[in-house]
């Protein structure tokens, strides 16, 4: 369900100050510039779409995301909400959103903030397809 599924020893309890995420969607390298690749030979299909994840921190989450012509990103209901605002950026193509039970076309140079606990879906009818940058923040992220 998630881009990476992670699981302690048995009986290891981390300090609250351990933020896994920033170990492990740093690509191992701290301190470093990166160079993340886009594209869709670079993602794992998470949540119904092609996604890289860019920065995952506590209170912060980034990714990219590709959807092609019958692919809809949030398809499973567990997937259509966030406990924390989500912010979606389309940077190439064109597509809809689903947002809180309404539809709206979703293309190139448009944004979406979807409150927390709002279902939000997203899928194309083009051949192009649909490319967005996802921001989710606040507690929880």
């Amino acid at each position: 369900r998630a881009p990476m599924d992670i699981a302690f020893i048995e009986g290891y309890e981390p300090d609250e100050a351990f933020d896994l995420r920033e170990f492990i969607f740093r690509y191992f390298s701290l301190n470093t510039i990166e160079n993340i690749m886009l594209g869709k030979q670079f993602a794992r299909i998470v949540h119904g779409g092609y996604a890289i994840p860019l920065v995952y921190a506590k209170g912060l989450r980034t990714a990219w995301y590709r959807i092609e012509k019958d692919m809809i990103v949030n398809e499973d209901p567990q997937d259509q909400t966030n406990p924390f605002p989500t912010l979606v950026i389309a940077i190439k193509g064109t597509g809809h959103a689903q947002i809180d039970g309404l539809t709206f076309s979703f293309s190139e140079g448009e944004a979406y903030y979807i409150p927390k606990n709002i279902t939000h879906v997203f899928w194309t009818d083009s051949n192009e397809g649909l490319e967005f940058i996802i921001i989710m923040y606040g507690e929880g992220a």
